[in-house]
């Protein structure tokens, strides 16, 4: 038998990033991360798979890129320094790294054409010397709450980066964009900027033949991702906002070139697009979604289990490509078949390749994960989706303690994916259960819509599952049940413990403590917050209104000892959330505790300096052996 899931097992795991293709489809490169518990980053390593015999080789250039584009048969280098993005020709034969040019910008994204360099970059001020329409008069405003005073804008260089254009307007921030390198064509979103950030973005495109800017879109669509699919045709998947809200699920719009139309292709369909999706702590990014190659606009989907693999034609026709993966986090479309890195059932990353609907596994990256024993994921029937994690080692006639885990979004999903916060507290000795309620994504709009009731829903739903799980799991002493969860789930749990006294011990993640502050603190608060508040009211129109929807507002009535653990930096849900909501426990006489993380933000506890991460595990884990166990401590507060 092997070893149980360590708090420090993280640091084993490999994570599969950025896979990229070259313009003949010969091979692909692509990222394996993993962090370093000496350096507290994550170290990188490139690797090269050849399509023609699917074999992986080690690439070993004298230092490791930041990112690497593949622009046609090209291979640059990217490292940031100082603000400044540095760019070398790579040449796989001769493991030649030779500077290109230096930008003095960080760079996002980036292709070449000729003897061009086309690239977006975030910017806070233009550099002296950009050419450009406006440059002049430019000045760059902090147009989104909370979050930042950059913009990303369209440029044109020479190889070398001496002269820079500025291509795209002052006053547009680039969100998506799509370089078609076929019909020489960039395609992209941006926001029109203005003093709070609009919901709505347009779809433009730069012809590199003649220099020509064209918007394509009248101002009325939440817009997701984009791609040229034909010298004719593109596709974006958005939102129509006069017909729907902007949390409903995007449908498909073709935009035809010669007709300067829009067409809607979907009709509105329950297919989410959302990233990530699906919440697991297992893996720390994702890639875009969206890949297009002979005329087809290939998408994935989150579905009531896991991720599908989609794909429309011009004319709207639309098929799904099942690969039996939990998830699709990164993945290219070749001629005989699809490169995916994603994670299988109860399995951490790993590559596979899809061949006329078979899947094969091509790598071993987390293989030592099959050394460990891991806790299987049972699932529990009933009106919403429901998981239950047991405890190693079970014995008959004994009674263990059990946690509520509640994720985030709300329009989420967990699944029975692999996740490392689950089972090392299955490892511990507790049960740990979890769903998906009203509010989650993978069920279609009707669902998901929880506006004007953003925490009764699931309130309810959690509830009626822990007694469903209790019922089912007699094991479960009813006695010793913690909750936990992270950002909307942080909010839940915030909120369960000013309603009920079940739960022993809560551990509130990155949450939000009360929807007025949130409104006004948060990057997305005037638009998140107002919608799941109903689309109707602000905190000074219905006060009333906000105020019931806020645990601060009933933290007197909290039995529960709460740990409160928060990013510093976290701009989506700011820290004083915590704060504010930890002061009151203790002004009330509750045990509690506040964890502030310096410098991280609010995806910390995945993507976050891996001592960040470990810290966080340790104080889950010793929190709830406090307060579920009984070895409670004097002086917690």
């Amino acid at each position: 038998m092997g070893e149980k899931i360590k708090v420090d097992d993280f640091f084993n795991n490999r994570v599969l990033t950025n896979i990229k293709k070259n313009g003949e489809e010969t091979y692909s490169l692509f990222f394996s991360n993993k962090p370093n518990s000496k350096t507290d980053l994550y170290e990188k390593e490139i690797y090269k798979i050849d399509l023609d015999n699917l074999q992986i080789q080690k690439i070993t250039p004298p230092w490791m890129p930041d990112d690497f584009y593949i622009c046609y048969e090209q291979i640059l280098f990217k490292k940031v320094k100082e603000d400044q993005s540095e760019l070398y020709t790579y040449h796989l034969e001769t493991n030649d790294l030779q500077l290109m040019s230096v930008l003095p910008f960080p760079v996002k994204d980036l292709c070449i054409v000729g003897d061009s360099l086309y690239f977006i970059a975030r910017v806070e001020k233009l550099p002296e010397g950009i050419i450009g329409e406006g440059i002049a008069c430019c000045r760059i405003p902090k147009y989104q709450n909370n979050a930042g005073k950059q913009v990303t804008y369209l440029f044109k260089s020479d190889l070398e980066g001496k002269k820079i254009i500025l291509l795209s307007k002052l006053d547009l921030d680039i969100d998506q964009v799509h370089f078609d390198l076929k019909y020489k064509r960039i395609m992209y979103t941006a926001y029109k900027i203005q003093p709070i950030k609009a919901i709505t973005s347009d779809v433009y495109t730069y012809e590199i033949s003649d220099g020509t800017t064209e918007k394509w879109t009248d101002g009325h669509y939440r817009i997701g991702y984009i791609g040229s699919i034909s010298n004719d045709h593109m596709i974006f998947m958005g939102v129509d906002l006069r017909k729907y809200s902007r949390n409903d699920n995007q449908d498909h719009y073709r935009i035809d070139r010669d007709k300067k139309t829009c067409l809607s292709l979907t009709n509105y369909k329950d297919q989410s697009n959302e990233r990530p999706g699906i919440v697991t702590d297992s893996r720390y990014q994702v890639d875009s979604p969206v890949c297009v190659r002979d005329g087809v606009f290939y998408y994935v989907t989150v579905d009531r289990f896991k991720n599908t693999l989609r794909g429309i034609e011009c004319e709207g026709k639309q098929f799904a490509l099942d690969c039996s993966l939990r998830t699709i986090d990164s993945y290219q479309v070749f001629r005989k078949g699809i490169l995916i890195a994603g994670l299988g059932e109860y399995n951490l990353h790993e590559l596979y390749w899809l061949e006329e609907g078979k899947l094969k596994k091509l790598s071993g990256y987390n293989d030592w994960l099959k050394e460990k024993r891991i806790s299987k994921p049972i699932y529990v029937k009933g009106s919403i989706d429901g998981w239950v994690l047991p405890p190693l080692d079970v014995e008959e006639g004994e009674k263990y303690p059990g946690i509520l885990m509640i994720h985030g979004g709300p329009k989420m999903i967990y699944t029975d994916v692999f996740a490392y916060d689950m089972q090392m507290l299955a490892a511990k000795g507790y049960y740990v259960f979890y769903c998906n309620p009203r509010g989650s994504d993978g069920r279609g709009n009707d669902f998901s819509n929880i506006r004007g009731a953003f925490g009764e829903y699931a309130y309810e739903d959690l509830m009626n599952f822990v007694d469903h799980v209790l019922g089912k799991f007699p094991q479960i002493n009813e006695k010793r049940l913690g909750v936990t969860g992270g950002s909307y789930g942080g909010y839940m749990t915030n909120l369960i413990i000013t309603k009920t006294s079940r739960f022993k011990g809560a551990v509130s993640e990155r949450g939000i403590s009360h929807l007025m502050t949130a409104f006004l603190s948060s990057d997305i608060g005037f638009h998140y917050t107002f919608e799941y508040m109903g689309n109707k009211e602000t905190p000074w129109t219905n006060h009333t209104l906000y105020e019931q929807a806020s645990p601060l507002a009933m933290a007197h009535k909290v039995n529960t000892p709460t740990l409160f653990v928060h990013g510093k930096s976290d701009c989506r849900c700011h820290y004083i959330e915590s704060a504010n909501m930890y002061n009151a426990l203790l002004y009330n006489g509750i045990d509690t505790k506040l964890s502030l993380y310096e410098g991280q933000l609010h995806s910390f506890v995945i993507n976050g300096k891996p001592s960040s991460r470990l810290k966080r595990y340790e104080e889950l884990l010793e929190w709830f052996e406090i307060f579920l166990k009984g070895e409670q401590k004097d002086g917690i507060n």
